[in-house]
């Protein structure tokens, strides 16, 4: 395999296939998108597959391998190409999934905004209570609620820490054990 690096904008690759019969394949790829840098060119063979690894020189998304290539005629009737790269201060490329959600426009700090109180009330206000509560008041919280089956919550370690919660479910039923 011959892999030559134009620089940082381009690729030929030639790969003998049958040494006998000189039967090649050859491929180039002029411009790429961007720039690479040519010292990252690594190869790995297998028996299936040739593959080629570049490293970009500039840590952007690239919409294609390829970038565009405008030839335009001088007046000595030579050619010269252009490279097309993203422009300075675009913005990224948008990423829709298959039902068209596009999660690059996801706000992901969510630290300033209040909770809206969505469905039972009941549970926005354990919320407030455990993400108000001391360290010890949570650890009795989770204890009491895991130990008694949801049945008892409880935010005073010193009664729950030191005995196992048993379940107290509520009048006219009974408890039923998850592995019964």
């Amino acid at each position: 395999i011959n892999a030559e690096l134009h620089g940082p904008t381009g690729l030929d690759i030639t790969i003998a296939i049958d040494k006998a019969t000189k039967q090649e394949y050859q491929h180039s790829i002029s411009p790429f998108f961007g720039q690479v840098k040519p010292e990252s060119l690594v190869k790995s063979i297998k028996t299936m597959k040739v593959e080629l690894v570049l490293e970009k020189a500039d840590a952007y998304q690239w919409t294609t391998l390829e970038g565009k290539a405008t030839v335009a005629a001088a007046s000595d009737s030579t050619a010269s190409a252009t490279i097309t790269q993203r422009p300075q201060g675009a913005a990224p490329a948008s990423y829709p999934n298959s039902k068209g959600k596009d999660w690059s426009k996801v706000k992901l700090d969510t630290e300033n905004e209040k909770d809206d109180v969505v469905g039972d009330p009941t549970n926005a206000f354990f919320k407030q209570i455990f993400s108000n509560g001391t360290d010890e008041q949570r650890r009795a919280m989770m204890k009491s609620f895991t130990e008694s089956g949801g049945t008892v919550l409880s935010t005073n370690w010193q009664d729950v820490g030191s005995r196992d919660v048993k379940g107290e479910p509520p009048k006219g039923m009974e408890e039923k054990k998850w592995n019964d």
